[in-house]
């Protein structure tokens, strides 16, 4: 009888399992940055010689741009006869306020400026309640001709001004509107009507319909929801139109002096050109009136700075 071979019946050891906590991790490749001129270029920060020279590029741009400005100053703290020296050093020499006695006691300036706040308020207020009503309803609603309205009002952009003061004096002159405060409110309301209702239009783009339709829901009538609830939201943009306004009724020159004869009805404009003689003019008592003109425009700037750099950079991006 054949003799079998014993059967091995041991079960073949099992392959340990390994602790994937014990076996090292691979390490990662590292992203690879690449140097040019031996500058690292993955660090974001500048370096302190790019600093230096950007804000000495800084410094001298402001000072060439302030420099006109801080020279009407001097010429306004001196007096007529200073002017005629041939001294041109940075200081002015025996400064007097003189000058701007000068303006804010002669009645006929007061008149003026007067006159000027009236134009630029009329302005700013009428500019304000059309082109808000006018861009809500093109950002909202839907109807014949509106896209033509809208580019026609481009169009309008595009002929200057000067091309259409004989037509608009001819209109004027039928409809009892020369030396009026209403008629050269209306002449200044139609030239920044196009620019108010585009800048309007594009803001209230950028505010989703849907905040109408909730405030809708909650019981809000289309009135409400447009008056409490997008007005506020609108307030950057409103800012810019109201400065455009302002800026155009307070600084616009050939309108005032084409449609207004009489001198009582002069804005601020008018009477300092008037002060330009044919053959001597007082420079001083010119540039102390000039800075007085100007100073309400940059007080209206710096009031509504923050709502200005908010409509400036939301109001043209949509969505």
């Amino acid at each position: 009888m054949t003799q079998r071979e014993p059967i091995n019946e041991t079960p073949p050891t099992a392959t340990p399992l390994v602790n994937p906590a014990a076996v090292p991790a691979s390490p990662l490749p590292r992203r690879v940055v690449r140097r040019r001129g031996g500058s690292n270029q993955g660090s974001l920060r500048p370096s302190r010689l790019n600093l230096a020279l950007t804000h000495l590029l800084l410094i001298v741009f402001c000072i060439l741009f302030a420099f006109p400005i801080y020279w009407i100053i001097r010429i306004s703290l001196q007096s007529g006869s200073a002017l005629l020296s041939v001294d041109f050093s940075l200081l002015p020499q025996n400064p007097t306020l003189d000058n701007y006695v000068r303006v804010f006691t002669n009645p006929v300036l007061g008149r003026a400026f007067l006159n000027s706040v009236i134009f630029a308020g009329g302005t700013t207020l009428v500019s304000l309640v059309l082109a808000i009503s006018a861009a809500y309803a093109y950002s909202r609603m839907r109807f014949r001709g509106r896209n033509f309205s809208l580019w026609a009002m481009i169009l309008l952009q595009a002929v200057p001004g000067i091309a259409t003061i004989v037509p608009l004096y001819v209109l004027f002159v039928q409809f009892n509107l020369i030396n009026t405060y209403h008629g050269l409110i209306i002449a200044y309301t139609a030239g920044t009507l196009p620019f108010s209702i585009w800048m309007m239009k594009s803001y209230f783009d950028t505010i989703p319909r849907e905040i109408d339709e909730a405030a809708q829901v909650d019981g809000a009538t289309f009135n409400q929801s447009f008056l409490r609830v997008i007005l506020p939201l609108a307030l950057p943009a409103i800012a810019i139109v109201a400065l455009f306004g302002f800026i155009t009724g307070w600084t616009e020159f050939v309108l005032a002096i084409t449609f207004i004869t009489s001198g009582d009805l002069y804005p601020l404009s008018v009477r300092l050109y008037s002060i330009v003689g044919e053959r001597t003019t007082e420079w001083g008592y010119f540039a102390a009136m000039s800075l007085v003109f100007a100073a309400p425009v940059v007080l209206f700037f710096l009031i509504f700075q923050r709502f200005l750099v908010g409509g400036l950079t939301l109001g043209s991006v949509k969505g």
